[in-house]
């Protein structure tokens, strides 16, 4: 009944699937007295017997009957037709006695053995059932009805040859006999031969049209072999002559439920649950669909009810353990994975649900254990494929290196793992859930180990990674609450200065007649930095790394910097660096001299037809980031290889890609990011707004289903690219940026600007609605088109069409240096072709 296995998951899901309905034939088989000896009286009494079993009365019918049997003792039809009495009268021992009595009484009579073997077929007593109708078939090679149930026997113990012979002799008798060609059709499905189980179905439609299971059986036929919509219509036409019939709807839920048509499954689900309430299979499979959206509480209330109704079932137990594992529960999961795996040990697909999660649990003895387990029975599964083998490399680390101590090699393969994911799932793919969520658990493994080896920035980011992409990880949530305490730490060591621009001790040129200068730099101590002074002067902002930014005047010939850092145990620290300045009004050549193997990639999102029906579609998103894909694409040093498209993607894909793009981004590499969809805005409980972007797949007022300004940033702050340029067209998207402002640029030389790291934002507005026919991307697309410069810098490209957004719209758009991600000042720069 279940021999396919439907796989949905890294935790992949096992799914019930559609099983054959057969009918059972309510004809007791009563042909002509032919081989039997009559005494007049005692047969018109048999006569009459039959007429009042015919019409359900049975009492009169057994009177007549033993008056028969009282005038001729020894009269065979007696004893079989009240054997048919008595099993009306439901008295199957006494029917039982009188097959046998007739049988004693005449050994060539055909129809006791039938009307005998039909109980014991009820009773499932198969054997014996078995020899009563092969010796009815001796005496009577035209029974047909005899060939019908035996050949159903065969089909029940999966002897196809068998039955396949039984229902061909009846065939070959009565062609027109409807049940022969049905039971043979399901022989033939059964055997994967559908073209000839359809001629069979096609045929016993045809002899009648009103046989609703038959037509139900050919739905199946139809979608074995993928042909979804004439499944549909069988299913459908099936119900409108049974709408009793659970298991139809079943069926059809299921189609529903593969077309992701959940609101149609569930119909049918509930269907199906109203007429039969003890049916398991139709729990289980309304559990997948709740949980296929996410209604983890629903969809465990269902696998409760599969698992009360079907104990043994090991496939309700790996579904409700994996419905656990999506809610954060990770510890019933992996006694539901043991439960259904203690069922039935071989199925393989279980043993990387119950590796992965007692990794997430860091149980690395079970989960090198349960590997083990997996490799000596010589189980294949979804993990052996090349799409997993970051799966492996992940498994291997903890199994064979962390389960030693050994974390310096297991966070070796753990990066390998990550680096294979990347390199197999290129961003911008299409990237189902449950992969992603292996890259979730790949990123908790790496933390782990980064902790262990006291990486604890390192291990924050990863973190951080892994909870974008799996929010209900509330075990990492108390992970980063531990991180993020201050430890207490009595050094006496002051703070480490460092001058990135301009380089100390080295001549510069200020471009126009400006002294002004953006001083960066960064100051590292263990403890934390808690205050900078440049010449004396405290600088207002300092990233939680460091890096701090200000502005100072320089003359003319040598100029002493002298810069203060304090760390939060009181250690100061003073450096004094040398600038010697040339100023002067003429402007140095702009051209810079990049680097050969700078690359430039872009992630352009498009959130339009919006899956909840509260949220409003927006019309213009998807034909603004064609448009400037082409742009990019025709104009400036975008390969189109490099340019990933996200077109009314989840949450979880459009953050999956932004992690993997920047974490597989190099040194000299630039990343665009565009987003064009809803945003909105809200205050936390600090007081603070906290911005979200709103992905197709959100749900309106659960902030959980957005993605959250830290979601992004995280990503910004871990990757090593040189250019980071974040540029939303959405509501509120100031609140989402929470950018510092970019100081003026007094000396910003092209080249200086690309050597320098920056991560910027560009947003089409600050703390209010932007419309969906949008000025912002208007202006932004027509000056990127209109450039005639061989380098523009995002700041001058945002400059250039900054006065006509306030003239044409209400809004404000916003530039600036998105803070504590690691900007030092630098500027993403576009390259004209």
């Amino acid at each position: 009944m279940n021999k396919l296995l439907k796989n949905a998951g890294i935790l992949k899901q096992l799914t019930v699937h559609a099983f054959i309905k057969t009918v059972m034939l309510a004809v007791l088989l009563i042909p002509s007295f032919k081989g039997i000896t009559q005494t007049t009286t005692a047969n018109d009494l048999v006569k009459k017997a039959l007429e009042y079993n015919t019409s359900k009365q049975n009492d009169i019918a057994l009177t007549y009957c033993n008056q028969a049997i009282a005038l001729e003792p020894y009269n065979a039809w007696a004893y079989n037709v009240r054997g048919v009495v008595y099993y009306s009268l439901s008295n199957y021992d006494y029917a039982i006695n009188d097959y046998t009595k007739a049988i004693s009484l005449n050994t060539n009579y055909d129809l006791p053995y039938s009307n005998r073997a039909l109980i014991y077929f009820n009773q499932r007593k198969y054997d014996l059932a078995l020899a009563d109708y092969s010796r009815a078939l001796q005496i009577n090679p035209y029974n047909t009805g005899a060939y019908t149930y035996r050949g159903l026997i065969y089909l029940n113990q999966a002897q196809y040859d068998l039955a396949l012979a039984d229902y061909n002799s009846v065939i070959q008798i009565n062609p027109a006999n409807a049940d022969a060609y049905a039971y043979r059709g399901i022989i033939y499905y059964n055997q994967g031969k559908y073209d000839l189980a359809l001629s069979d179905y096609n045929k016993v439609i045809q002899l009648n049209p009103q046989a609703y299971l038959t037509i139900a059986n050919r739905g199946l036929v139809y979608y074995g072999q993928g042909k979804y919509d004439l499944a549909l219509n069988d299913y459908s036409r099936a119900l409108q002559l049974n709408p009793q019939d659970y298991i139809t709807y079943i069926n059809r839920g299921l189609i529903y439920y593969n077309q992701a048509n959940f609101d149609l499954a569930l119909n049918d689900f509930n269907k199906s649950i109203d007429i039969y309430p003890s049916n398991a299979n139709a729990y289980a499979d309304r559990g997948l669909v709740y949980f296929n959206q996410a209604k983890y509480d629903l969809a465990l209330m269902d696998y409760n009810k599969a698992i009360e109704l079907a104990p043994t079932s090991y496939i309700n137990y790996s579904n409700r353990g994996l419905n656990y594992y999506y809610q954060g529960n990770y510890s019933q999961a992996i006694l539901d994975f043991k439960q259904a795996l203690s069922l039935d040990p071989s199925q393989a697909i279980i043993y990387p649900n119950i590796i992965i999660t007692l990794i997430h649990i860091k149980n690395f003895d079970d989960a090198a254990s349960y590997y083990q387990q997996y490799k000596s029975r010589n189980l294949k599964s979804y993990i052996d494929g090349t799409d997993w083998q970051f799966y492996l490399t992940l498994v291997n680390a903890a199994a064979n290196y962390v389960v030693k101590g050994d974390y310096t090699n297991a966070l070796s393969q753990v990066i390998i793992a990550e680096h294979q994911y990347n390199e197999h799932y290129a961003a911008g793919t299409v990237v189902k859930n449950y992969i992603k969520n292996a890259y979730a658990e790949i990123l908790n493994l790496k933390g782990y180990l980064q902790v262990k080896l006291d990486q604890l920035a390192e291990a924050k980011n990863s973190y951080r990674q892994s909870l974008a992409l799996n929010p209900v990880q509330q075990d990492i949530s108390d992970v980063l609450k531990n991180l993020d305490i201050e430890p207490v730490i009595a050094d006496k060591t002051a703070p480490e200065i460092t001058l990135i621009s301009p380089a100390p001790s080295r001549s510069i040129d200020i471009v126009s007649d400006d002294e002004k200068t953006q001083i960066i730099g960064r100051a590292k101590d263990p403890s934390g930095i808690s205050v900078v002074k440049i010449n004396g002067q405290p600088v207002k902002n300092v990233e939680d790394d460091g890096l701090f930014i200000s502005e100072i005047n320089l003359q003319n010939g040598g100029n002493n910097i002298t810069i203060e850092a304090t760390d939060k145990n009181g250690n100061t620290a003073t450096k004094t660096f040398t600038i010697n300045t040339s100023i002067t009004t003429t402007k140095v050549d702009p051209a810079p001299q990049v680097e050969a193997n700078q690359t430039y990639y872009a992630i352009i999102i498009a959130e339009q037809d919006y899956t909840d029906k509260t949220i409003p579609d927006l019309t213009k998103p998807i034909s603004d980031a064609r448009e400037l894909k082409n742009i990019l694409e025709s104009s400036y040093f975008f390969d189109a290889s490099h340019i990933d498209t996200m077109f009314n993607r989840s949450r979880e894909d459009i953050l999956g890609d932004i992690i993997a793009r920047c974490n597989t981004l190099k040194e000299n590499d630039n990343l665009l990011i565009f987003y064009a969809g809803h945003g909105i805005a809200s205050k936390n409980r600090m007081g603070d707004v906290d911005g979200y972007l709103v992905p197709v797949s959100a749900q309106k007022n659960n902030t959980a289903t957005y993605i959250n300004a830290n979601d992004i940033n995280t990503a910004f702050k871990n990757s090593v690219a040189k250019h980071i340029l974040f540029i939303a067209d959405a509501c509120f998207s100031g609140a989402f940026l929470r950018s510092r402002s970019l100081l003026p640029d007094a000396n910003n030389g092209i080249q200086k600007l690309y050597n320098t790291i920056s991560r910027t934002a560009m947003t089409s507005g600050n703390l209010e609605p932007v419309p969906d026919e949008s000025k912002f991307v208007f202006y932004f697309k027509k000056r990127l088109q209109e450039n005639t410069q061989k380098y523009l810098t995002a700041r001058e490209l945002y400059n250039s069409f900054y006065e006509a957004i306030l003239n044409n719209t209400d809004t404000t758009p916003g530039y600036g240096a998105i803070f504590s991600v690691g900007d030092e000042g630098g500027d993403f720069v576009f390259i004209k072709k």
